[in-house]
């Protein structure tokens, strides 16, 4: 661990109570772009110890009010923020953060097939394995702690079911700490693996405080957003 004391105050680099670790299985994507070998410490040169940057006795608290222009007194200069009092249907809004709404009911019994881009709005209920990971190998005859997070936008997570056999049969796993609207849930659930070697599919399933469960198949209206079916994982057991 590396301390520096800069013009804006300590840089600490390498303390894991701190930074998060680079390899989060939790987190996906950190599985293929995580470092494989242990890391090389760099010292920073003097460029970036004495670069451009204010120091804290320059900064005052004209420059943390947005709408003032700071030592200028005079009214804040940048983009313009319009309120709309309907939908705005620019590019992000219509196009691309969009997803095909499918016919609704009333539309249905007219025998109307319509569908319309719908802008994406709140997350989808949805879990994740976090260990063991896809391909990871794990001793049979034994118990082994799977867990994972769950999430659910404004509401609340109130149960995760774990199936060991591709989705065959489901057991309920315990809940981790506090209950909150808005945050993860985390999970876990002693699995005695089979005495037999073999390949094991692993699934995950959450279920919300509105009874909201997630499909089985992925919608393909949605693209590539709103990414909330079951993700099965593939285990060795040896």
């Amino acid at each position: 661990m590396t301390t520096l004391t800069t013009s804006i105050g300590e840089i600490v680099r390498g303390d894991r109570e701190v930074f998060p670790p680079y390899l989060y299985v939790a987190y996906q994507s950190t599985r293929r772009r995580a470092p494989r070998l242990p890391l090389i410490d760099v010292p920073l040169t003097m460029s970036e110890l004495t670069g451009p940057g204010p120091a804290v006795s320059a900064v005052t608290p004209e420059d943390a009010d947005l709408t003032r222009n700071a030592g200028t007194g005079g009214e804040a200069i940048g983009q313009r923020i319009i309120v709309t009092d309907r939908p705005f249907t620019g590019y992000y809004q219509t196009i691309d953060y969009a997803f095909w709404q499918r016919t609704d009911y009333g539309h249905w019994q007219r025998g109307e097939n319509i569908a319309e881009l719908t802008p994406l709005t709140e997350m989808k209920v949805k879990a994740e394995i976090a260990r063991p990971a896809e391909g990871e190998t794990v001793p049979a005859n034994t118990s082994v702690r799977v867990r994972g997070a769950a999430w659910a936008c404004d509401v609340e997570i109130t149960k995760v079911e774990l199936s060991t056999d591709g989705g065959a049969t489901w057991n309920d796993t315990k809940l981790l700490g506090e209950s909150k609207p808005n945050a993860w849930r985390f999970w876990e659930f002693n699995w005695k693996t089979p005495a037999q070697p073999g390949k094991q599919t692993l699934i995950a399933r959450a279920t919300d405080s509105l009874s909201r469960t997630q499909p089985v198949h992925r919608d393909p209206n949605r693209g590539t957003y709103m990414i909330n079916h079951l993700l099965p994982i593939e285990v060795e057991v040896r």
